[in-house]
């Protein structure tokens, strides 16, 4: 006899992105970058290799500031990148004050490969984790500094 509601067991047999979805707005980065992670969640399972196993992406994620590991993040699914992105890397260490750059690598990562298909311009990992995190770290000292009182 089955226990789980007819839900629960689709839940279990089809992970459902609707909670990813959700959360890509809750992001604490620009909306365009929160719309660019939507985007990703909703659309094709092909992005997957573009942001995270595409060699100068996985170079980019290995010398950021994110935690990774070659078992748990990047992998090879979306939805569990995106999983470990938005709650799991928080359990091994917590970014202080929520300024890690993952949204920014995302975008970065995004405008480099659109770079090389249309432009073929290479951009070095390196150079692009370092602008990604002085991007972070400029966008929440501007957000700080709008939201401190005078």
């Amino acid at each position: 006899m089955n226990l789980m509601r007819t839900d629960e067991a689709l839940e279990v047999l089809q992970p459902s992105i609707t909670k990813l979805q959700d959360f890509a707005w809750t992001v604490n980065a620009p909306q365009k970058i929160c719309h660019l992670i939507w985007q990703l969640i909703s659309g094709q399972e092909t992005v997957t290799h573009a942001i995270f196993e595409f060699p100068p992406a996985l170079q980019a994620w290995e010398l950021s500031s994110t935690p990774s590991s070659s078992q748990t993040f990047p992998v090879s699914s979306f939805y569990a990148n995106m999983d470990y992105l938005f709650w799991k890397k928080n359990n091994i260490k917590k970014p202080e004050d929520d300024r890690d750059p993952y949204p920014w690598i995302i975008w970065y990562i995004w405008k480099a490969m659109n770079g090389k298909l249309f432009r073929g311009i290479d951009r070095d990992p390196l150079e692009l984790v370092r602008y990604a995190e002085s991007e972070c770290e400029a966008w929440h000292n501007a957000k700080e500094s709008i939201s401190a009182p005078l």
